[in-house]
C-alpha cells in the first residue's frame, strides 16, 4: 500500500485509482453482507 502511494506518474496514479476502486467495491460487498 506505502509503494503504491510512494509511485509518482501516470502509471502509478492508475494503479492507486484501480487499487482504490477494488477496495471500495469490496467494502460495499461486505457491508452489504452484514448488513
Amino acid at each position: 500500500m506505502k509503494r503504491i502511494i510512494e509511485v509518482k506518474g501516470t502509471e502509478g496514479g492508475i494503479d492507486a485509482r484501480l487499487f482504490a476502486k477494488d477496495l471500495a467495491k469490496a467494502y460495499l460487498c461486505l457491508a452489504d453482507r452484514l448488513s
